[in-house]
Formats: structure tokens, sequence, C-alpha cells
């Protein structure tokens, strides 16, 4: 599998959705980032049913890297309402319930492989244990780590 970051350290790039459409194309299996940062729960679920409607199965759910982190002075604070437990919840309930948040009801349930994320860095091991338990329950079916480097 190969991994399609989404605007990592608030910087723009390739949309996930895109990339991960070109894998597809290729033969390879994507596994696509979706990040809550800057986008609203109506935005969030269009984007992972459009990718679903592509093909593309796999989508790591992340909060998304603030905004002071990214190239752009000019950038506003971040505008999420959701976090990665919540889009994991969201997505999960959308694939297994198959209904949107508003109670509508989806036509064809997608068939998602969740993901989240694991910093062994980003907090004391006891808190990100809590954190990743949280997102398992949530609906997260496999949890990455970020990367690890020893010298």
């Amino acid at each position: 599998a190969a991994n399609f970051t989404d605007n990592a350290s608030a910087s723009a790039r390739m949309s996930s959705i895109a990339s991960s459409k070109l894998c597809l194309d290729l033969g390879l299996e994507p596994v696509m980032q979706l990040q809550a940062r800057d986008r609203s729960r109506v935005a969030l679920e269009s984007d992972a049913m459009g990718a679903s409607g592509l093909g593309i199965r796999n989508i790591l759910c992340l909060s998304g890297d603030h905004a002071c982190f990214g190239p752009s002075p000019m950038c506003k604070p971040d505008q999420s309402d959701m976090d990665a437990v919540q889009v994991l919840w969201m997505l999960r309930r959308m694939r297994d319930e198959g209904v949107y948040l508003d109670g509508r009801a989806i036509k064809q349930r997608p068939e998602w492989f969740l993901g989240a994320a694991a910093s062994p860095f980003g907090a004391p091991p006891k808190y990100e244990a809590i954190r990743a338990e949280k997102k398992v329950n949530a609906g997260a079916q496999f949890i990455q780590t970020q990367p690890i480097f020893d010298y």
C-alpha cells in the first residue's frame, strides 16, 4: 500500500483523493489520508463518499496539522469542527449503518477500511494509548505510527 498525505504540515499539495486515484489506476493499493482541519462535517462526508465512488477503500483519519506549521503566513486559524476520533465515528456510522450525519440514507454503502495515526513521541505513552483506544472504539481498524528513526 502507498500512503497519500492530505496537506501535511498545513502545506498545499495535490489532494489525497487525486493522488490515491492515480495510484489505484496504476494497480497499487492507496491509503488516503483524510484530515479534519479546515473541513466541515459536510465536506468530510462529501470527500469520503467521493473517494468511495472512485474505488478508494483505505482511509486514514487525522485531525490535521495546525495552520501555524504551514508556509502560509496569512492562513486563518484552523476551522475544524471535528477531530480524528469524531471523523472515525462518522465514517464508521456511514459505512455500517448506511446513513449520513443528518439521517439521510446512503444509497450504496461505502466499503472502507478505516485507520488512525498514533505518535509514539506526541504525548506521554499513557495518554497516547488512551487516545489510540478511543480511535479504535470509534471505528479504526488499523493504527499507523508516525515515522521512527534511530540514529
